[in-house]
């Protein structure tokens, strides 16, 4: 199911400045694209717009070229997934998946082998008869997606259904939503504020801020190639570091790329050791420059106030103009030769 949004407004009564104007966007049928931006983005109305679950104020939103913009959600042949479950707590595991199918008027028997396939999927046929107050987070999120895979959707939405849980759960929900997703072969739709969610589960990244697209594309491209200031520094952990030259344009540099030392090209900065972060096989160490504060992603510790001076490759630098847009122009020139930042 290819879902397609043209030329969307999305303004809120009462309000003077519409969320989003003009926006496009094309999700291919079965991708995984997650959508992808700090709180305030956008994201989830994107989402709730598909779902029908908010109104369109212009523009038009296609599901396999048909014009569903003012179908009522339940026409729309999606199941949607909630951050908060949403599954009925009177009900045993069993009943919360049977209930949305038998609203679907489907028979009895049908019922029975959609409800036993979903539960040997999800892994929950032991905790058929349990009630929701009685399982994990993990297993009550596992219901939430049981009973949206039973409805035999085109598409699922998913606004982030992972935050409510702990670190550890959350590592290995990621690996079963993409076994999910290989076993089912459907359009996957998923919000997310979180980078790691979207880097390894998706197969499109949609970056929203401020109501529009910031970039779409692979995880690769995204992270390789960024398309402004804003994605350079929202995708990657730590984001990448960002330096501005005195014309209003700026160079940037991976922590994972940065080294400590002196070279004869590239980028040399120096500054004093703010914190080091101990992540277990290495080090986030933050040093304090002339011109900001930059992370160096390393495997040699530093103690705080110690002197340090760091280097960049040109192959590993980034340039964008004053408009903040990625660009090659300023490649050319005095600056990447050797550009020296002192403390």
């Amino acid at each position: 199911m290819a879902i397609i949004m043209k030329d969307i407004k999305k303004q809120y009564p009462g309000t003077h400045q519409p969320v989003m104007e003009h926006f496009n966007l094309t999700i291919q049928e079965g991708s995984f694209t997650v959508l992808l931006g700090p709180s305030g983005c956008g994201k989830t109305t994107v989402l709730r717009m598909i779902a029908g679950l908010e109104d369109v104020t212009a523009g038009s939103i296609y599901i396999d070229d048909k014009n569903i913009t003012n179908l009522d959600p339940g026409e729309r042949n999606i199941a949607m997934v909630f951050q908060n479950y949403a599954i009925y707590p009177h009900m045993t595991v069993r009943g919360n998946i049977e209930f949305g199918l038998k609203n679907y008027k489907i028979s009895k028997s049908e019922i029975a082998e959609r409800v036993n396939y979903v539960l040997s999927m999800c892994d929950l046929s032991e905790y058929a008869d349990r009630k929701p107050n009685q399982l994990s987070g993990g297993q009550r999120q596992r219901v939430a997606l049981a009973r949206a895979i039973s409805k035999s959707p085109k598409a699922f939405l998913m606004d982030e259904p992972l935050s409510n849980l702990d670190a550890k759960l959350r590592n290995q929900m990621r690996s079963e939503m993409i076994q999910l997703y290989n076993q089912l072969g459907c359009t996957f739709v998923y919000v997310t504020h979180d980078q790691t969610e979207a880097m390894t589960m998706g197969t499109d990244i949609v970056v929203m801020y401020n109501g529009k697209i910031q970039q779409h594309g692979s995880p690769e491209d995204i992270y390789n190639n960024p398309a402004n200031l804003f994605v350079a520094q929202f995708i990657g952990n730590p984001g990448m570091n960002t330096l501005q030259f005195s014309n209003g344009g700026f160079v940037g540099f991976r922590p994972r790329d940065a080294r400590f030392g002196e070279s004869e090209s590239g980028l040399n900065i120096k500054g004093n050791v703010l914190t080091c972060e101990f992540l277990g096989y290495d080090y986030n160490i933050t040093v304090n420059t002339g011109m900001g504060n930059v992370v160096i992603r390393t495997k040699d510790r530093k103690a705080v106030g110690d002197q340090v001076s760091i280097h960049a490759d040109q192959k590993d630098l980034f340039y964008f103009d004053k408009n903040q847009n990625r660009s090659t122009e300023i490649q050319t020139g005095e600056v990447v030769k050797v550009f020296h930042v002192d403390a």
